[in-house]
């Protein structure tokens, strides 16, 4: 009796003691003490992970951070110097994404990833030639680097050569079809070949697309006068600037048409929108009347009407 009794009460306390501690195990996160616990001692692994995490959720200073703790771990790591590379790319930090960019080319020169994010610096600080260099090392078949393609496009249409623009931007859109970047810069090359309808259907789709830049609607703009729809072009240059800019715009493109009456009635109308525009709009008024009195625009008005394409098509 007396050993059954001991049994009892041991079985009693051994129960005592499991719920206790069943109870303590319900009322702390475990996960939390876990990582707690091990805040400090995170491997390589984790860290990256981490830092995917935070980058995929356009959280750029965390993504860094995480990712300069795992480079602490395994500095000679090139994964993590393309991505602290790219992060500081989209906080614009150019010459800091450049040593990150140049650390990884010295380990791993032939790398696409390496010289894209290469040739994408060199392209924003505006060293085209560079930029051509490290981007065709970039180029591929497939659809990892379209990129590449796309920057490369602009870089042929600045050189004069829209037909190769085309072509690669084309390339680009079979692996991105909807972005509106793209679709912009493809209408560029059209507008350049003189594929004016092209051009207006790519603009288009390029705002479809929910690219609403200015430089859109200013090119779309541009488009629509060399198609001869005034109307539609006011429209497009109202929503790149504003209405006094469009009547600026319209009445150059009668001008450029020799329709000079209604010319000077786009200039007229912009000074009286908004007589502190700008100087051009006067001097593009009384050039317009010079040339309706002598019924041709003097020599001087070519330059100074392709200089002003030139402006709209580089946008606002």
């Amino acid at each position: 009796m007396k050993n059954l009794l001991s049994i009892l009460i041991v079985a009693l306390c051994f129960g005592l003691l499991l719920g206790g501690c069943k109870k303590n195990i319900e009322n702390t996160n475990l996960s939390e003490w876990v990582d707690e616990h091990d805040k400090d001692k995170k491997t390589f692994e984790g860290l990256e992970r981490e830092g995917d995490k935070f980058s995929s959720q356009n959280n750029l200073e965390q993504a860094y951070l995480l990712y300069s703790k795992a480079l602490q771990l395994k500095p000679k790591n090139v994964d993590l110097r393309v991505k602290r590379g790219n992060i500081l790319f989209r906080k614009k930090l150019m010459e800091k994404a450049l040593a990150e960019y140049q650390a990884a080319e010295k380990k791993e020169p032939a790398r696409r990833d390496v010289n894209l994010g290469l040739g994408k610096v060199y392209f924003a600080v505006s060293d085209r030639n560079l930029a051509y260099q490290y981007l065709q090392k970039a180029q591929t078949d497939g659809c990892g680097y379209w990129e590449a393609d796309a920057l490369l496009g602009i870089i042929h249409d600045l050189r004069g050569d829209p037909l190769k623009g085309e072509e690669l931007f084309k390339k680009a859109r079979e692996c991105a079809p909807n972005n509106g970047d793209i679709l912009n810069n493809l209408g560029t090359s059209y507008l350049l070949q003189g594929r004016y309808e092209d051009a207006v259907d790519s603009f288009l789709a390029a705002i479809k697309a929910g690219n609403t830049k200015k430089r859109v609607y200013n090119n779309l703009g541009l488009a629509l006068v060399k198609t001869k729809h005034y109307q539609d072009a006011f429209e497009a240059f109202k929503m790149a600037s504003d209405e006094a800019r469009a009547f600026n715009n319209i009445g150059h493109a009668y001008y450029l048409q020799q329709d000079y009456k209604k010319a000077i009635a786009c200039f007229e109308k912009a000074l009286t929108l908004h007589p502190a525009y700008y100087p051009e709009a006067g001097e593009n008024l009384k050039r317009a009347k010079a040339a309706l009195f002598s019924k041709g625009a003097d020599e001087g008005g070519p330059a100074l009407w392709n200089e002003s394409t030139q402006l709209l098509l580089s946008g606002n």
